[in-house]
């Protein structure tokens, strides 16, 4: 299944390097916005106290 209008359309191929990298970078921002509100790690994850293992 494709969206509607897309044949034709040709996707270039990704570098599993690239891949990694990116997988990194968007890691590295989530941390960082569970940081900055106010999440910190511990063993067992709790919604209430924004505590993620």
């Amino acid at each position: 299944m494709r969206p509607a209008g897309s044949d034709g359309i040709r996707l270039a191929a990704i570098a599993p390097d690239d891949i990694e990298r990116l997988a990194c970078y968007e890691h590295e921002e989530w941390v960082n916005e569970r940081q900055s509100t106010g999440w910190t790690y511990g063993a067992v994850k709790n919604v209430e106290q924004k505590i993620s293992p």
